[in-house]
């Protein structure tokens, strides 16, 4: 009778732990944060080749290996709700000339300098315009990644859009 109470107060409890996560902003960020974490490490990894122990015995579960294209998936879907909760921010900065993809990854390397290489942040090219980079980060760094952008371009050229131009000089 007694394992039975302890069963049914242990199932109360994951239930009520698990309402809190599913309905509180604090839960759902905290929860997209680790999946964002888990998805940025898979990705990287898979893109390596050098699964870990988890995603060889997910291919194992699975019956075949995940694609590093569904880990940027998990990442990007993750990235977003995170964005959505107010935890993340997403900013376009123009650029002098057209991204290529060296140029993206200068800009990355420079990112993993200043934020390290693992984080809640990320550069993509933008849809919308082959000049343009998307920076995805917390929104108490935007204001370190304007400075790196300032440091990676021509001052004179270089715009951000929403509202601001090229930083007043002293």
């Amino acid at each position: 009778m007694r394992a039975k109470g302890i069963i049914i107060w242990g199932l109360m409890a994951v239930i009520a732990i698990g309402s809190f996560f599913a309905t509180s902003r604090s839960g759902r960020a905290a929860y997209h944060k680790w999946r964002l974490a888990v998805a940025i490490e898979n990705a990287r990894t898979a893109g390596e080749g050098k699964p870990t122990t988890t995603q060889e015995l997910v291919s194992m579960l699975r019956g075949e290996p995940p694609t590093s294209t569904e880990y940027e998936e998990a990442w990007r879907y993750h990235e977003e709700a995170l964005v959505k909760l107010n935890v993340l921010t997403r900013r376009e900065f123009i650029l002098p000339k057209a991204v290529h993809s060296a140029d993206r990854g200068r800009i990355i390397s420079a990112a993993e300098r200043e934020f390290g290489a693992i984080g809640p942040w990320s550069v993509t090219a933008a849809l919308s315009n082959a000049n343009a980079i998307v920076v995805t980060a917390p929104p108490g760094d935007m204001s370190r990644w304007e400075q790196l952008m300032y440091r990676l371009c021509d001052e004179d050229q270089f715009v951000r859009r929403s509202g601001f131009g090229p930083r007043p000089r002293t």
